[in-house]
């Protein structure tokens, strides 16, 4: 029985505005209500008290639905099957149906869910208490992991099926790079590109009763300047709203869990309530290759980037094989230099983007200026869009950034010719408003916010959304990435970037989020610390830190982090002098440092759950990879001595960022080819067929590029050789072991 003051509330939503509320009276075990409903004088007898059938009379016509649900669903109530029709038009013109590698993923109630289908069916049939279906499905996962594409599959799927199998329609809120004020706008935003009659106050209703899943996308991204308390407070409000429906909330792994989805949400309630995840993990090497195949590969093609596919590799994420799929593309990427993975796949899509231009743009301006245009454009437009917390511009303005970095001296035809062309990039797609574009992906768009980031301080300035907005830990892994790339390209401008940052931090009042997002950004840094003799951090407060590689030693004093990501990197050369640490990120190949304590760790597993763990089981993991009371076991027959000086050159090689290693190119790869025992490492890994050297030209001398293989076993193996069964890599740590004088006699 539904009671009336339900009914009432629900139905107001739905009454025209300006004319007397509905009312509701009881006629024998039957309700009554009287409405207005899109200007027509409407009743509605609810049978058996709302139990039953619904009759709906407008104008002496009368409508029989067979239950209140069915009535909300209705052409004059919900509409849904004009939604259906809308959302499944719109999502097929963004591409929905554009090849894409399966997704596969561990749900915590069934161990594996493979694909959009399985997912949907989960959702649809998973029982909770008292036979209601799942409220609310977490699905975490790294940046490029494909959370976005599978939500927007599900619904497209919902959409495209709805007459036949009546699954509830999906609807798919995103961030769209907006601080967050009140969730109803991104709702109301949501439902307005649709084009849909349901207003947000309605929608709490539809999902209420099992007709609409609301799917908040990017919620880790849903902060204010203040953090994340009020965007909490608004989800709980809104469970509250629509109990007895389902929820999908994604994000980042690190971010979203289970347990602290209950900590935080008091309407949460695990006894009634129904909250599972879906962990969505890389596609295996194999899948990988099967699907690059039918995408046109060829053997000779995996024969170049046979080394980007190894278990683990960024390169597996379904953003870098959806990307890479364009041969040509991967190609050029395979004959890039410098950089991690998102360095190369940028800097392959910049140098196609140069040759494409007007044939009197590329006589007016030569290769490197046209490069760049591009690159300094691209920065611009992901710039505007931080400062304007919006994740499209329209075109004016994508005309105007494009003129505002071409040079004094081009030609104002010229400069036209690029406005035109900016409009075409192949970084920037067409957005749902009509007008409008927007990156191709949220890792284009951090890569050039972090290129923004670099270049503005480096000249002084401190940007706006740096002293407003949250920089979050996938901006930050973008970020360090690209200090390699910036330092590679243009060797004074990191320096400097670090210079200013340093002395903004000095003098800057405590009044926004500028003090803490440049300590993070700092912190990003770390691996250049080495040739960055200024960097240093004392006395600060850090929400998110990120580290990616090897952190040269450094010391950070009297600073509170509250969360720092190291996975597959090592902090063991930084010293943390007071200050706290509130958690640690990290995974089997994390190394720590002796003075790094925090309150918890997480651990990424291979398969991309986190688990938490305080107390003896944190200090366990810590001191198992060089935390306080890390000791050296004299009865384990392979221990490696990872104090000796090649096989911390070795360590250090490994947590490289960049895919080729140019041999005494700048100071950064001096450090590690330059070493005094690199041709001793050299000379093994290469009878052990775990390197790759190729001769190439490279600013007009022959250079020699050096790929390490299996970086990510290798690094394994210093970590535990006990569980490492491969014959190669056992056969090289032999050999290690006897250089470094490690053998261990029997007994």
């Amino acid at each position: 029985m539904v009671e009336s003051a339900q009914l009432l509330e629900e139905l107001a939503v739905f009454s025209d505005l300006g004319v007397d509320p509905p009312s509701i009276f009881e006629s024998g075990v039957d309700y009554l209500v009287r409405m207005i409903r899109l200007g027509r004088a409407t009743t509605l007898r609810f049978e058996a008290r709302g139990d039953g059938p619904v009759t709906e009379t407008v104008d002496d016509v009368t409508i029989n639905h067979a239950s209140y649900r069915a009535l909300l669903a209705s052409e004059r109530f919900g509409q849904l099957r004009q939604w259906a029709d809308v959302q499944a038009a719109v999502l097929e013109r963004a591409g929905q149906e554009k090849p894409l590698i399966q997704l596969q993923g561990y749900v915590a109630s069934i161990k594996s869910v493979t694909g959009t289908d399985a997912l949907d069916d989960l959702l649809a049939s998973k029982p909770g208490p008292a036979g209601r279906l799942v409220d609310v499905m977490l699905i975490d996962g790294p940046a490029g992991i494909g959370k976005t594409f599978l939500i927007e599959a599900l619904a497209y799927r919902r959409a495209r099926s709805f007459m036949q199998y009546q699954r509830p329609l999906v609807l798919h809120v995103q961030s769209r790079g907006r601080i967050l004020t009140f969730l109803q706008d991104l709702i109301a935003f949501s439902l307005q590109r649709l084009r849909l009659s349901v207003t947000f106050d309605q929608l709490p209703i539809l999902v209420r009763h099992g007709l609409v899943t609301l799917a908040i996308d990017g919620f880790d991204e849903l902060g204010d300047p203040n953090g994340y308390a009020n965007a909490w407070a608004q989800v709980d409000e809104l469970l509250q709203q629509v109990r007895g429906g389902t929820m999908i909330l994604a994000g980042r792994e690190s971010f979203i869990g289970r347990d602290r989805l209950f900590a935080k949400l008091n309407s949460l309630d695990a006894e009634r309530q129904v909250v599972d995840s879906l962990t969505l993990r890389l596609p295996d090497v194999g899948s990988a290759r099967d699907w690059l195949r039918r995408q046109g590969w060829s053997d000779d093609l995996f024969e170049l980037l046979s080394e980007f596919f190894v278990e683990g590799s960024y390169a597996l994420r379904p953003f870098f094989l959806s990307k890479i799929a364009d041969a040509d593309l991967a190609g050029a990427v395979a004959n890039n230099e410098f950089g991690p993975t998102l360095s190369f796949l940028v800097n392959a899509m910049v140098e196609r983007e140069r040759d494409k231009f007007h044939a009197q743009v590329e006589a007016a301006m030569d290769v490197d200026e046209r490069d760049e245009f591009i690159r300094r454009f691209l920065s611009e437009v992901a710039r505007e869009m931080a400062e304007n917390q919006t994740e499209a511009l329209d075109e004016t303005t994508i005309r105007w950034l494009a003129e505002s970095v071409v040079d004094e001296g081009v030609p104002e035809e010229v400069s036209r010719l690029l406005q035109n062309r900016a409009l075409a990039m192949v970084f920037l797609t067409v957005d749902e408003r009509r007008g409008y574009l927007r990156f191709a992906h949220g890792q284009f768009q951090n890569y050039f916010l972090a290129n923004a980031t670099i270049s503005a301080v480096a000249d002084g300035e401190l940007p706006k959304f740096v002293r407003r907005n949250i920089l979050g830990t996938d901006f930050l892994a973008a970020f360090s990435d690209a200090t390699q790339d910036v330092f590679d390209r243009e060797p004074g401008v990191m320096p400097a970037f670090v210079s200013h940052a340093t002395e903004h931090l000095a003098r800057y009042p405590h009044v926004d989020r500028g003090p803490r997002n440049l300590a993070a950004v700092l912190i990003a840094c770390l691996p250049l610390a080495e040739v960055l003799p200024d960097l240093s951090l004392i006395g600060r407060d850090v929400d998110e830190a990120v580290v990616r590689g090897w952190a040269a030693p450094v010391t950070i004093r009297n600073t509170d982090i509250n969360q720092l990501d190291i996975r597959g990197s090592s902090v063991e050369a930084v010293v943390f002098e007071g200050g706290s640490v509130g958690g640690v990120l990290m995974d089997s190949l994390s190394r720590v440092s002796p003075t790094l304590k925090p309150a918890y760790v997480q651990v990424e597993t291979p398969a991309g759950k986190v688990d938490l763990f305080t107390g003896d089981m944190r200090d366990l993991w810590l001191s198992a990879r060089g935390g306080e009371g890390a000791v050296v076991e004299d009865a384990v027959m392979d221990q490696i001595d990872r104090d000796h000086e090649l096989v911390r050159l070795l360590d250090k090689v490994l947590r490289y960022r960049g895919y080729w290693l140019r041999e005494h190119s700048d100071a950064i790869t001096e450090r590690l080819t330059g070493h005094p025992l690199w041709p001793d490492l050299l000379d093994i890994l290469r009878r052990h067929d775990l390197v790759r050297e190729e001769v190439r030209a490279s600013s007009g001398q022959a250079a020699t590029f050096v790929h390490l293989k299996r970086p990510q076993a290798l690094l394994a193996y210093l970590d535990d050789p006990s569980l490492t069964d491969d014959p190669s890599i056992r056969a090289f740590g032999g050999e290690l072991r006897q250089l470094t004088g490690e053998v261990k006699a029997p007994g």
